[in-house]
C-alpha cells in the first residue's frame, strides 16, 4: 500500500472518530439538555391535541397577542398555536393545514394588530429556513417526536448554535425566568419564577403569563416593542411595496377555502394594548390604515371582525396595572377578561 493511501485512509478514520465523538456528545449531553425540554412540551402538546380530536372547535393563529385568548372563558374547546411575531401567510397557511385535519373546527381566531399586515417574514427573517421549521413544529401537522429529532431538532440547534445571541438568550430564559427589565428597574412585583416548558395550557407552551408589569416600565416596554414591530414593516416594504395588499389578499383567499369548507368562520380580532402602545409614533401613523383595512375585511364573507383595541387600554392609566404582562401582552387575568369579551359578542 502506498504511503498516500495510507496517510488517506488514516485521515479518513480520524474524521469518523472526531464524526462519532461529536454525535454522541450531540445525543447524550446537549440534547436532552437545549431540546428536550422543547421535545417533552411538544409531545404533551400532541397528547393534548389528539385526546381533544374530533371535539376541537376552535383554534388560535398569528402573533403573540393571540396568547391572550382563554378557551374556557370562550366556552369553546380550542388549542392555540400563535407564533411569535408570526405574519398573515405562515398564520393561514397553518390554519388551513389545521382544518383540513379537523374539519369540525368552528373558529378560526386570528389576531391582526397596527402592522402586522405590513410584514413578512419572508423578508426580515435572519434564517427563513430554520423559521419555516419553526413554524411548522408548532402546527397540528408535525407534532411528531421523531420527525421533530430526525430532522428539526438538529437543525434548530445547528442554527442555534450559530446564533450565539439567541442561544444565550434562550438559556437565560430557562435558568433564570422572563422577568423583564428595562434599563436596572425590576418590572415585576415579585421574582420570576423559572419556564417550564412542560407546562401546557390551551395549547401555550409556558403556560400563561401571571405576571402584572409595574406601571412604570409599561411606557419602555411599549417603545421597546413598536421599535421592532417599526423596522419589520420598514424591511419588509422595501422588499415588497405591495405587502400590504398582498396580505390583505392571502385573509381573503383564507376566507374562501374556508366557505368552500363548511361552516368554519374567520374571526380576526384587534386585540387590547395599553394605552401607552398606541400613543406611539409609529402606531398613530398606522392605525387610519390598518382600521380603513378592518372595515374592508368586515365586510367581506366568512370574515368576522371584533375590534377590542381599546377594550383594556385604560386600565394602566388608573395607577394599576390589572390586565398586562407587558405593553402589548395580556397576563392571565386580562385574557380571562377579554376572552369573556368575546363569548359575549359571538354570542356562545
Amino acid at each position: 500500500m502506498k504511503n498516500s493511501s495510507i496517510l488517506s485512509f488514516k485521515y479518513i478514520f480520524i474524521i469518523g472518530l472526531k464524526l462519532l465523538f461529536a454525535i454522541g456528545i450531540y445525543s447524550f449531553m446537549i440534547k436532552p439538555l437545549v431540546i428536550e425540554g422543547f421535545s417533552s412540551a411538544s409531545e404533551i402538546k400532541l397528547k393534548e391535541l389528539r385526546s381533544i380530536g374530533e371535539k376541537l372547535e376552535a383554534i388560535v393563529v398569528g402573533n403573540s397577542h393571540g396568547r391572550g385568548f382563554h378557551f374556557e372563558s370562550l366556552n369553546l374547546v380550542g388549542m392555540n398555536f400563535f407564533d411569535a411575531a408570526s405574519d398573515v401567510e405562515e398564520a393561514t397557511s397553518k390554519a388551513k393545514d389545521a382544518v383540513e385535519l379537523y374539519p369540525n373546527i368552528k373558529y378560526v381566531f386570528m389576531t391582526i394588530s397596527p402592522g402586522s399586515l405590513s410584514f413578512s417574514q419572508r423578508y426580515i427573517s435572519k434564517n427563513y429556513q430554520s423559521r419555516k421549521l419553526n413554524i411548522h413544529r408548532n402546527s397540528p401537522t408535525a407534532l411528531d417526536k421523531n420527525e421533530y429529532f430526525s430532522t428539526l431538532g438538529v437543525l434548530l440547534f445547528i442554527d442555534e448554535l450559530f446564533e450565539v445571541e439567541k442561544f444565550q438568550t434562550k438559556i437565560e430564559l430557562f435558568v433564570k425566568g422572563n422577568s423583564v427589565k428595562l434599563g436596572t428597574e425590576e418590572c415585576y412585583d415579585y421574582k420570576a419564577s423559572p419556564i417550564k416548558l412542560t407546562t401546557i395550557e390551551d395549547g401555550i407552551i409556558g403556560g400563561y403569563p401571571r405576571k402584572l408589569m409595574t406601571l412604570s416600565c409599561i411606557p419602555g416596554s411599549a417603545s421597546k416593542s413598536v421599535a421592532t414591530l417599526e423596522k419589520m414593516v420598514d424591511k419588509s416594504r422595501a422588499q415588497d411595496k405591495r405587502i400590504f395588499e398582498k396580505n390583505m389578499l392571502r385573509i381573503k383567499q383564507f376566507a374562501d377555502f374556508l366557505g368552500s369548507k363548511g361552516d368554519t368562520q374567520l374571526v380576526l380580532v384587534v386585540p387590547p394594548l395599553t394605552e401607552e402602545y398606541y400613543q406611539t409614533e409609529f402606531i398613530q401613523k398606522q392605525i387610519q390604515k390598518h382600521f380603513r383595512a378592518v372595515e374592508k375585511l368586515s365586510s367581506y364573507k366568512n370574515i368576522k371582525v371584533l375590534d377590542f383595541h381599546n377594550y383594556l387600554s385604560s386600565s394602566t392609566v388608573n395607577n394599576k396595572n390589572e390586565y398586562f404582562h407587558d405593553a402589548d401582552h395580556l397576563a392571565l387575568s386580562g385574557a380571562i377578561k377579554f376572552s369573556k369579551a368575546i363569548k359575549s359578542d359571538l354570542g356562545l
